[in-house]
């Protein structure tokens, strides 16, 4: 029920200080530098493809962060890590970066979605400029669910494929052919030279994140779906007090992906990516907090532990020889160039 007094003045938790670090504009300040760091990569990337095709001589190698972008590879290096103990040398990044989200999530909630991943960013970006030109549509009630539904299939059919299915035989017939050592560099030539069908795609999901908040990550990524089944076993949470919560519903409305967190005691769902905005909505004292247990977390912890593990996984990765490939630099070349023509010949 709505209570008919005024709110409770909140006390900010940085005091002069609460507008810049207040959940939304440090989330956002987080993805930006993530960004623009992926935008360094794409640079990078473009230069290796510049170098294997003899458009540049100085040699420029594919920067090993690149393999975060390929889960396919990611899933199939697990495989075969698990049965034979062997970690992948062509794309070691894979599965380093794959498993540091993994533990990022099962510590930290989907800390990768809300406060790391350029999707996530561009998403929430789009979301604000459907919601300034008026187009936004907030999905509740059963259309949640409903739509929910492809993504775990996707997460479903991929982790059937990869888990049950692919055979290591398979998997070491695969790592042996020159497209897996030429995987960032054909997903580079995808993107940067579209059909009309990958653009017909993009701008619908452009067009779809106009009206339907963060449309592709809450609905469609697959990757997204198994983080946040990881962030299940997460210890953090947000909690709300029913006995000071006012029915103000401004919680809910901030949600970022929609969850009904007014009628929450723990919220404890899949869908929660620990971005702590509805704590920074909340007007009442006490009332919502981020919690690992009974201990009261302070909202940015998520982030700062979020990109706290993955440093931590990056050095351990460089300091182990599980982050850069071990080819030589002519093979390498040699066999990108051979599927990258191959690729232009279809």
């Amino acid at each position: 029920m709505l209570s008919d007094s005024p709110l409770p003045r909140k006390r900010t938790e940085f005091g002069i200080w609460s507008r810049v670090f207040s959940p939304v504009p440090l989330r956002l300040t987080v993805q930006a530098c993530f960004a623009l760091f992926h935008v360094f990569l794409v640079w990078q990337l473009a230069r290796h493809v510049a170098w294997v095709l003899g458009r540049a001589e100085q040699h420029v190698a594919a920067p090993a962060a690149v393999d975060g972008w390929l889960p396919i590879v990611s899933l199939m290096s697990l495989k075969r890590w698990l049965l034979t103990g062997q970690w992948d040398g062509v794309h070691p990044a894979s599965l380093t970066i794959f498993l540091a989200l993994l533990a990022m999530c099962a510590i930290f909630r989907r800390g990768f979605c809300g406060w790391i991943c350029p999707l996530g960013g561009l998403s929430n970006g789009l979301d604000r400029v459907g919601r300034r030109l008026g187009l936004s549509w907030r999905v509740s009630g059963r259309w949640r669910y409903v739509l929910w539904v492809p993504k775990y299939l996707l997460l479903v059919g991929v982790l059937t494929a990869f888990v049950l299915l692919l055979s290591l035989p398979a998997i070491e017939q695969f790592r042996s052919m020159p497209y897996y050592v030429a995987a960032q560099a054909r997903m580079f030539q995808f993107f940067a030279q579209p059909s009309g069908l990958v653009l017909l795609v993009l701008a619908l999901l452009v067009g779809f994140s106009l009206v339907v908040r963060n449309f592709w990550c809450r609905f469609l990524c697959p990757y997204g779906a198994l983080l946040g089944l990881a962030g299940l076993l997460s210890p953090v949470a947000v909690q709300r007090n029913p006995d000071a919560c006012v029915q103000c519903e401004r919680c809910s409305r901030a949600c970022p992906n929609g969850i009904s967190v007014h009628r929450a005691g723990r919220v404890n769902t899949p869908e929660c990516v620990g971005c702590g905005e509805c704590v920074g909505a909340c007007p009442v004292p006490d009332c919502l907090s981020m919690r690992a247990g009974s201990r009261r977390v302070r909202f940015w912890v998520v982030g700062a532990g979020a990109v706290g593990v993955l440093f931590l996984f990056y050095f351990w990765g460089r300091a182990t020889g599980h982050w850069d490939a071990d080819l030589p630099q002519e093979m390498v070349r040699r066999l990108t160039r051979m599927s990258l023509d191959a690729g232009m010949g279809q």
